[in-house]
């Protein structure tokens, strides 16, 4: 046993460090025979470390039991070989600029310096990974076919295919498996011996229903008692129809409801929400009240009650009779119109600034509003129908004329007209010796009452007359004594 802490046998080859810094951590012992024995830790640094080392420890057949660290520039230069056969039974670590172009021969050996996309071989090359997996990719995949018959077009033929064909003859879908073992492709030529059968494989059907255990239909119709709805329930072959009775509700169960008692339910729904044209108005524009000779814009809006409930399939707007104007079909969106009318019959001219139209010169003009439809859940039809009204009266008249004075046609002009829908009328004058006058169209008829101010009737205070303006008769009513002073008179 040697304990130096450095101890050097000299050989032929020698052993010069030059430059080499030895550090011998504890007792090393060179060995000079075929087998060199390395048993404790050594780390070699130095230049020309690596040469030294080689020349003198080849290490062929040696075992190296502790740590040997080599760090040296030149190391790859001079190759460092480890046989498979040295025991290492710790570590060995060999540091160098270029260590793989100096041969490092290892049975394991761990590469740095690659890149991420590479792959080290085991004869110490590398390889990319794109051309791994396109070399995997190239490994043909194998796939199963099921056909009728075994294919003959050889360019169709795939030769990683299973190609599955049916029996024919087995109740249980059995089916024969081939593969083809020629070439395949296009220019070769089809060998229908090529074809090997490699077995058969049989389909389990049995869960799965027979098409005449299946439902060709399912029907619903009324019992001939109208007590209940008969479920029919059909096989698909046709061999068996199953009919059940649903009942029909009572008060004490559930089920079906009865004819009957729809219908009465139909005529509830009928009865709760009926349809109706709830609003038809004229417009502010086309006042109900009209003077004989205009002819105004007719225009109407309207709305309806429980519209949700019902189908509206028409609407339309009845012209009244005399009017010179035609029916009218609306859009079921409609709720308004608005359109010009004659609304008066007959022609004339302007005489005392009034409209003197010929025969039938005023009257009262009906527009009916109608709309057909039916409720969404029970097909009730309905027809509903509104009408809005408009009257044409000649202008009626009052004011005051001289003491002298007999009211005429021509006295019109100077009075205040006015268009009422009857004789009744109020009216306050100032008069200075003078006689209040009140005239108006003699269709409203004679009048009853005179009354002054204070209530007191005055009817015989007043002489009537009558004459003909505007192609209509007036009735007048002249005071028959001038007075002076404020008068009040309420004419009925």
């Amino acid at each position: 046993m040697i304990s130096n802490k450095f101890l050097f046998f000299k050989t032929e080859a020698g052993f010069n460090a030059k430059k080499a810094e030895i550090d011998l951590n504890t007792s090393i012992v060179f060995i000079k025979d075929k087998k060199r024995l390395l048993t404790h830790d050594l780390v070699i640094s130095g230049d020309d470390a690596m040469s030294a080392l080689v020349k003198y420890l080849p290490l062929a057949g040696g075992e190296i039991s502790g740590t040997l660290a080599i760090n040296g520039k030149d190391a790859q230069g001079n190759g460092l070989t480890v046989v498979n056969d040295i025991n290492t039974a710790s570590n060995l670590a060999v540091l160098g600029d270029a260590l793989v172009e100096g041969g490092l021969t290892a049975g394991s050996v761990s590469r740095k310096g690659g890149t991420a996309d590479q792959i080290l071989l085991g004869n110490g090359t590398t390889a990319s990974l794109s051309s791994l997996k396109s070399a995997i990719s190239a490994i043909p995949k194998f796939a199963v076919k099921v056909v009728s018959a075994l294919p003959t077009d050889i360019a169709a033929i795939s030769a990683s295919a299973i190609y599955l064909v049916k029996s024919g003859t087995e109740a249980k879908n059995l089916y024969t498996e081939y593969l083809y073992t020629g070439e395949v492709g296009s220019g070769k030529t089809y060998d229908a011996s090529k074809w090997e059968k490699l077995g058969e494989q049989k389909a389990d059907l049995t869960p799965y229903s027979k098409k005449s255990e299946t439902v060709k239909s399912v029907t619903i119709a009324q019992s001939a008692s109208t007590q209940s709805l008969v479920l029919t329930v059909a096989e698909a072959d046709g061999s068996a129809a199953t009919a059940t009775a649903i009942p029909v509700a009572t008060a004490s169960k559930n089920g079906v409801m009865s004819a009957g008692d729809k219908a009465e339910f139909n005529a509830m729904l009928d009865r709760t929400f009926p349809f109706s044209i709830a609003t038809f108005a004229l417009a502010s524009s086309c006042p109900a009240l009209q003077k004989v000779g205009a002819n105004p814009t007719f225009s109407a809006t309207w709305s309806y009650g429980n519209e949700a409930k019902y189908t509206i399939t028409s609407v339309a707007l009845d012209a009244p009779d005399g009017v010179t104007d035609t029916d009218k079909t609306l859009a079921m969106t409609d709720k308004s119109y608005k359109g010009a009318h004659a609304m008066f019959l007959g022609t004339g001219s302007v005489a005392g600034g009034d409209y003197q139209p010929g025969a039938a010169p005023h009257g009262t003009y009906t527009y009916k509003l109608r709309v057909k439809g039916k409720h969404k859940v029970s097909g009730t039809a309905f027809d509903q129908s509104k009408t809005v009204s408009v009257t044409f009266n000649h202008a009626s008249y009052v004011g005051k004329v001289a003491a002298d004075a007999t009211p005429s046609a021509s006295t019109l002009a100077s009075l205040t007209a006015s268009v009422e829908w009857g004789r009744t009328k109020s009216n306050t004058q100032s008069l200075s010796n003078q006689k209040f006058v009140y005239c108006y169209p003699s269709y409203f008829g004679d009048l009853t009452s005179i009354k002054d101010g204070n209530g007191f009737e005055g009817l015989a205070g007043f002489t009537k007359s009558t004459f003909t303006a505007n192609g209509t008769t007036y009735n007048c009513y002249t005071q028959t004594i001038a007075s002076t002073g404020s008068a009040t008179y309420n004419f009925k």
